[in-house]
């Protein structure tokens, strides 16, 4: 997934605009596949120099589209003109940190959907390995 996500990056570049991508790779910490969204400023791969990282941590029932799809990331980013990378990874309904009492993985596969994050499957949403 990384490489399409590269591709994505180089197509994109190439025309020199901002733009918001998606992608997902195998998490070998939490045995699943994970999804994420990635801000590239203009001019990103033109220029040789290194970008500052922002990670944007959703929160309790909403997901990683949350940032880009709800809230005009990308617009309000432009209009800054803000020269930084920014990473929205999908951390379920975690806040991004391990459970008190650990969810067995089979029990939470077959159980209802949860009310909020409806359009996440059960096979994203539930972690085989809880290591945030």
């Amino acid at each position: 997934m990384r490489i399409m996500t590269s591709i994505l990056l180089m197509l994109f570049s190439s025309l020199s605009l901002s733009a918001v991508l998606s992608d997902t790779f195998e998490s070998a910490a939490l045995g699943v596949k994970k999804s994420y969204r990635i801000y590239v400023p203009n001019g990103y791969s033109t220029e040789k120099r290194r970008y500052p990282v922002i990670y944007l941590l959703h929160g309790w029932g909403v997901t990683e589209n949350y940032w880009a799809d709800n809230l005009g990331l990308a617009n309000a980013a432009d209009a800054l003109n803000l020269q930084a990378i920014i990473v929205m990874p999908d951390g379920d309904r975690s806040y991004y940190s391990n459970s008190v009492s650990p969810v067995d993985y089979a029990s939470c596969l077959s159980e209802i959907r949860p009310m909020k994050n409806k359009s996440e499957s059960r096979a994203s949403f539930c972690v085989k390995n809880q290591k945030y």
